[in-house]
């Protein structure tokens, strides 16, 4: 299991809202470029970045900010002579031209959901790229919630799970956004739930708050929890990111 930083933008800023509310936001820097410098520093395996404002539009909107961000990436990594640690990102990604500019510029792997959820014919336009697209899985009282958490489809999250594992996508974000970013833990029982009732990969995301939190999803590993994305507890330093990756080596160089 992998613990992965999220860098959430809005207006141009590294931000964490609560719950999904655009009016209930904190913002942590201004600058995005130096909160992946910081990450980078500190070892993350995976980094997230959500463009919150494109969400919210449907079309990407700080994608300077994002190719910046890639670059800074591109230079650590030739510098430290590594590969090129992955970037996962989403937000306002709605059609093919896009997914193609964003894996163009150094993306790994594209984060889809109003796109796939409105609009499954979309998914035969990007069947050669399975593989590098996770599927983002966000709900309220399990059902999914579109347009940047601002609507409540009548889409089961159980039900579209299995949709989505049986056509063949490998990894899927699943958010309880009743927890995001209230610092409240994960949504064990969904995540465990939705784990063993789809043959897809889950990376938990929405409510990470301590190490206790770490524990219990290294404990559920097995049902295929394959990350968690840390938000606000890290931010608020509640949540010490190296020592949490380093209990997470250990315990599965232990349990293996």
């Amino acid at each position: 299991m992998i613990l992965i930083p999220a860098i959430d933008i809005k207006n141009g800023k590294c931000v964490r809202l609560k719950k999904g509310n655009i009016n209930n936001i904190t913002i942590y820097h201004n600058n995005p470029v130096n909160v992946i410098k910081y990450w980078l520093k500190n070892k993350a395996k995976i980094i997230h970045i959500v463009d919150l404002d494109g969400a919210i539009k449907g079309i990407p909107i700080n994608k300077n900010i994002i190719k910046n961000m890639i670059k800074e990436r591109n230079k650590y990594c030739k510098k430290n002579n590594i590969k090129k640690i992955p970037i996962q990102l989403g937000g306002g990604i709605r059609n093919l031209e896009i997914i193609k500019y964003y894996f163009k510029y150094g993306i790994s792997n594209v984060i889809l959901g109003t796109s796939i959820i409105k609009n499954f014919n979309f998914i035969k336009s990007i069947k050669n790229f399975k593989n590098k697209i996770i599927i983002s899985l966000d709900s309220y009282k399990n059902k999914i919630v579109t347009n940047g958490w601002k609507n409540i489809s009548n889409n089961n999250l159980f039900n579209l799970a299995n949709k989505i594992s049986n056509l063949g996508f490998k990894k899927i974000i699943y958010t309880d956004i009743e927890r995001d970013g209230i610092l409240n833990g994960i949504n064990i029982e969904n995540t465990i739930n939705l784990a063993k009732k789809t043959k897809i990969k889950i990376i938990a995301s929405g409510g990470l708050y301590n190490l206790n939190d770490i524990k219990k999803l290294c404990k559920i590993k097995k049902y295929g929890i394959i990350g968690v994305i840390c938000g606000r507890s890290i931010y608020n330093n509640i949540l010490n990111f190296n020592i949490s990756q380093k209990y997470i080596n250990k315990y599965f160089k232990y349990v293996n």
